[in-house]
């Protein structure tokens, strides 16, 4: 390891060699002879020296590192015990703070003419702990409300307070001084670690610093020529340390798969770490390259609990023939079962689903709720001749669905709708108009309608209602009466589709105009970019043709 700065940080995988490492350097400093083949060689200007028995230079060497200990309390002591406090710690040992370091702050708050040295090492204390002592009328030094002694500190707490005491109580100006930190971040959060290590650089300018870390977020704001790296190969350089230390530099890979994992891993870190809307859209990304699933009813279905409004405000003398258009495992059925079960001996319950990959479980919640199975179908047109012998359907809900079919089929689909309702029958139509994850039901990915289509099949004869859910304004239920969709084809789709494509790109400009960071913001973008870019691969593909 050569032309080393005055900041040397170590890292690599557990077992790999750092700490073995800190301490066979430290154990030579301090015999000043080679151990283990460690050869320590100082540097000044142009020159170089070895440093052993015959040099007349001396190293001071101090380790920062974690050292449990308990706290003397200042109670056991007298006054002038706790005086002379503040000398034993100028020499920055770090095993002096348990013993000496509440002594210290006892006597900074009580002792001294001034407050000033108190202030100062509050300023500290603020700074790496996010908190101040306070004083009480006693002048009995108190963090988080309890007497210093007795504050029920964490070890990252404690080790941060010594930290401080440590870093305040340095008078050593002797540069031939090396400090020693092992891991530093145990017990400390991310940004604890970072202020950490600015003060204790602040503090001994000039002092070459050793750490040793496996702190991803420490290593992200360091000088990347000060980091080394151990791998866990035989080196019959340093045997005792079982690896070999590299300089980083632009070679990132190895050390990212030591600390981190293999590709994949390292991927989801990524992902995680950057800006909320950035991992929000990455994450939609994702999920837009799987098929959906089917879903079983959840408390509180917010879909769910307007189908159950609809058919309350129906209910009449006359059961009312209710069509499930796309029932998959039974959601609707079940949701109404588990909250409004008195509608069901009001109303013929049909179920439809083009596959039959989840019959079982929705039969079973129709037996459960005392429905014929006989009512459940995967072929249209046995549904059509079984409803039509009832009259006809006064309501078909198609219940986050439509965005599930692929626009080409979406003619045929509501021509069946059509057939299959009264003359004063009415499609109920409840989608989430802006999906919150990403999906692929079928090659080109989902259209989502909203309620400005919605409306071009509203005429001069019949309109298409549109209502928000008041908790959830992005839970869209459309009421469509019959008429509406009497005449579609695929130029009522293709219309649809160039609609919805100009929507997507003014949606998409909205908010790139908005300045704020978030991960919801993130989830919007990337919907509507994808319902473009969805859109316009089913136009350039020719999925539809008009006519």
């Amino acid at each position: 390891m050569n032309n080393l700065s005055d900041l040397v940080v170590i890292t690599g995988a557990n077992g790999a060699g750092k700490s073995r490492l800190l301490k066979l350097i430290e154990r030579s400093i301090l015999a000043k002879e080679n151990l283990d083949d460690i050869c320590i060689e100082i540097q000044d200007g142009n020159n170089k020296y070895v440093y052993n028995k015959d040099t007349t230079i001396d190293i001071s060497v101090v380790n920062y590192s974690h050292y449990d200990d308990v706290f003397q309390s200042p109670t056991e002591f007298t006054p002038y015990v706790i005086c002379q406090a503040q000398k034993k710690l100028e020499t920055c040992n770090f095993e002096e703070t348990s013993q000496n370091g509440l002594l210290f702050i006892e006597y900074i708050s009580k002792y001294t003419k001034t407050n000033t040295d108190f202030q100062e090492f509050n300023k500290l204390v603020k700074l790496l702990l996010d908190t101040e002592i306070q004083l009480d009328e006693q002048l009995n030094p108190k963090l988080f409300g309890f007497d210093i002694y007795n504050a029920k500190l964490s070890p990252g707490q404690q080790y941060l307070l010594r930290m401080c005491i440590a870093l305040y109580c340095n008078k050593i100006s002797n540069k031939n001084f090396v400090l020693f930190l092992d891991e530093p971040e145990t017990h400390l959060h991310p940004n604890a670690v970072i202020k950490l290590i600015d003060q204790v650089r602040h503090i001994f300018n000039g002092i070459q610093i050793w750490i040793s870390t496996h702190s991803i977020a420490l290593l992200s704001v360091l000088n990347v020529s000060d980091i080394w790296h151990i791998d866990r190969k035989v080196n019959k350089y340093i045997a005792a340390v079982d690896g070999i230390c590299k300089k980083l530099g632009s070679r990132s890979e190895p050390l990212m798969k030591s600390l981190v994992g293999d590709e994949k891993q390292r991927f989801q870190l990524q992902q995680f770490v950057v800006w909320p809307e950035n991992f929000a859209c990455n994450q939609f990304a994702a999920e837009c390259l799987k098929r959906p699933q089917s879903v079983n009813y959840k408390k509180g279905d917010k879909q769910i609990s307007m189908v159950i409004n609809e058919l309350l405000a129906r209910l009449n003398d006359k059961k009312l023939t209710v069509v499930d258009y796309g029932a998959g495992k039974g959601r609707l059925i079940e949701g109404i079962g588990l909250e409004a079960k008195d509608i069901l001996s009001k109303i013929n319950y049909f179920a439809y689903d083009i596959s039959p990959e989840d019959s079982t479980i929705c039969k079973e919640y129709m037996r459960n709720y005392l429905i014929n199975v006989e009512n459940y179908f995967n072929d249209i047109d046995k549904l059509q001749a079984q409803v039509q012998a009832v009259g006809n359907a006064d309501l078909i809900f198609l219940v986050n669905v439509l965005h599930e079919i692929e626009p080409r089929y979406w003619d045929s689909v509501f021509k069946n709708i059509y057939n299959l309702l009264s003359p004063n029958g009415y499609l109920v139509l409840i989608e989430h108009s802006q999906l919150t994850i990403g999906e692929k039901p079928y090659k080109s990915g989902f259209v989502v309608v909203q309620n400005e289509t919605m409306e071009l099949l509203s005429n001069s004869q019949c309109r298409v209602l549109c209502e928000h859910h008041p908790a959830n304004k992005t839970i869209s239920r459309y009421l469509v009466p019959r008429e509406a969709i009497k005449n579609w084809d695929n130029a009522k789709t293709l219309e649809m589709l160039e609609c919805l494509k100009e929507l997507s790109i003014e949606k998409i400009y909205q908010i790139k105009q908005k300045d704020n960071h978030s991960f919801e913001l993130g989830i919007e973008l990337a919907f509507w970019v994808h319902q473009l870019a969805n859109i316009e691969v089913i136009f350039s593909k020719g999925e539809i043709k008009k006519g």
